[in-house]
């Protein structure tokens, strides 16, 4: 979904970020339980440097994504859903394929509420 002004910050108490942050945004969806919840914050670092495993947030053709981060040996992507029962939300883009991906960053945590 696109990010609104509700779901982005570039103001993060700094006593709760991590010191590499550079936003938080808020999770709608399921699709990484039970290791990022709906309406849970995470924390990202800008930058298209992930490894295969890394979580990130991604922009697919506009449509915004919290996923697990894989490339496989022919270069496909693939975002891959924490939750078994949400597999059918994994977003696949073959390499040769005309869609519009953008990493945003790499989540580098959760928010835990106080």
């Amino acid at each position: 979904m696109p990010l609104d002004e509700n779901d982005f910050s570039m103001v993060i108490p700094s006593d709760e970020a991590p010191e590499a942050a550079d936003c938080a945004v808020r999770i709608s969806g399921d699709s990484m339980a039970p290791y990022i919840q709906d309406g849970d914050i995470v924390y990202v670092r800008y930058g298209n440097e992930l490894r295969n495993g890394d979580v990130g947030i991604f922009s697919v053709n506009g449509a915004m994504y919290c996923k697990q981060y894989f490339v496989d040996e022919k270069r496909n992507l693939h975002l891959k859903s924490a939750n078994p029962e949400r597999r059918n939300m994994d977003v696949y883009v073959p390499a040769d394929s005309d869609d519009t991906v953008e990493v945003v960053g790499k989540v580098l945590g959760v928010r835990v509420p106080v």
